[in-house]
């Protein structure tokens, strides 16, 4: 079932969660402070999964379609295999 931001945006948090589930394709984890924030790609935009590690639970989802929310991943992106081509 495609889905735009808006339309993504109006869903419940828990048809959101099965949505992410079912249909994202996960990119990259990261961990600020006591949270660890999964970067997925669905459809055509990003979301952001906040997970709180101490109290086990999602704090947050974010979908964006902006490529400056995606600097905080920068660092964690490795495209060195991306060059070695197979002779």
């Amino acid at each position: 079932m495609p889905t735009t931001l808006v339309q993504f945006n109006k869903l419940s948090i828990s048809k959101q969660l099965e949505l992410i589930n079912t249909q994202a394709v996960f990119l990259c984890e990261r961990y600020f402070l006591s949270r660890r924030v999964s970067l997925l790609y669905l459809d055509n935009f990003f979301v952001e999964v906040w997970f709180d590690t101490y109290k086990n639970e999602i704090r947050k989802i974010l979908p964006f379609t902006t490529t400056l929310c995606l600097t905080a991943y920068l660092d964690l992106i490795n495209v060195d295999d991306a060059f070695n081509i197979a002779s």
